[in-house]
Order: structure tokens, then C-alpha cells, then sequence
């Protein structure tokens, strides 16, 4: 229960961005809720962001930008923020509608637990399975892990969609519920 009488605890920004991204990941695969992902990921992304700025770190964010004409960049910017916006603002517009699209906030997450780790040099349980269940869906994505770590992948998540979305919605449960556990407690594969 919280003291609501009593002073809340002193936080880092790495523990923000963590709880961000671990609640972005529960919000997706438990309770199903695309709007709380997707604003919890961008404000976690925002952070990490800023973060890894100041620190002049590296991040995927960055280096994918950073390969974009100018015009481009804009562009993407906008397009990055847009559903962000929308979600914390209506001032401008208030009657406006969008339509969200889970692949958007899918990579966006995966991005965001990457350059968390980048950033903090260090992954929750919870982030290591959704890169792990992210690099199973979408391969393409996994140049630069290595070798030994995307075969952990292949043995922990299944390829089919359906398949790796319950894989998930269990891993997750339990990882949630035991923080301490590791990406190794999991196999589901025959």
C-alpha cells in the first residue's frame, strides 16, 4: 500500500526508465492495453534518450537517425511523436482521431530496451524477454547479438505468432513475479 501521507521514494532516471519499459512490456502482453504501452514506451525512450545524450553514448535511436538526409529525419521525428503527442496533449486539437499501429510501438519498445541497455548497461528480465520474443518476430533485426545468443532465442521462443505471444504472456507473468530470474529459467520448446 502506499503512504500516500509520506514522502515517495528518491528515484534515478534509471529506475524511471526501467519501470517504464518493464510496465510498457506487462501493459502489452498482460493486460492488452496498446495506449499504455505506447505512452509508457515513448516516455521511457524519451528518458534513455536524454540520458544517453548527456553521457554521449551511442544509442540505436541515434545511430538510425543519424543515417537519414535531413528532410527524412524530420520527418521521421515528427512521425515518432505524433501518436505520443496525441496522447498526452489535445489543446490543439481535441476532436482529432488516430489509429495506432502495434508494429510502431513494437519496435519503438524494442529500440527503447536496446538503448536502455546501451544507456544503463543493464537489461531486466522482462526487457531481455521481449528483445528475446522481438529478434524471434522479426529477425532482421538481430545483426550484431551473437551467435550464442540468438540460438538461446530459437530455443526459448517459438516462431509462430500466436505461439510466441502466450510464450510470452507466461514469461512475463513469471518474471514479473520473480525479478530475479534470468532469460535461462525459460524454455518452452520441446
Amino acid at each position: 500500500m502506499i503512504a500516500f501521507e509520506e514522502p515517495g521514494p528518491a528515484l534515478t532516471r534509471h529506475q524511471v526508465a526501467r519501470v517504464e519499459l518493464d510496465a510498457a512490456i506487462r501493459n502489452l502482453f498482460i493486460d492488452e492495453d496498446l495506449v499504455a504501452a505506447h505512452l509508457l514506451t515513448w516516455s521511457g525512450l524519451e528518458v534513455i534518450s536524454d540520458v544517453g545524450k548527456a553521457r554521449g553514448r551511442q544509442t540505436l535511436r541515434v545511430a538510425m537517425t543519424s543515417q537519414m538526409s535531413d528532410e527524412v529525419r524530420k520527418r521521421w521525428r515528427r512521425a515518432e511523436h505524433d501518436h505520443y503527442n496525441f496522447m498526452k496533449h489535445a489543446d490543439r486539437d481535441p476532436d482529432r482521431t488516430i489509429r495506432l499501429a502495434p508494429g510502431m510501438t513494437a519496435f519503438a519498445l524494442h529500440v527503447a530496451c536496446r538503448d536502455f541497455q546501451t544507456v544503463f548497461n543493464d537489461l531486466s528480465p522482462v526487457m531481455a524477454l521481449y528483445v528475446a520474443w522481438y529478434l524471434r518476430q522479426n529477425p532482421e533485426m538481430g545483426e550484431g547479438f551473437n551467435s550464442e545468443y540468438l540460438q538461446a532465442v530459437a530455443e526459448t521462443v517459438r516462431e509462430a505468432p500466436a505461439d510466441a505471444w502466450a510464450d510470452m504472456r507466461t514469461m512475463v507473468a513469471v518474471a514479473l513475479a520473480n525479478p530475479d530470474l534470468g532469460l535461462s529459467h525459460f524454455n518452452f520448446r520441446e
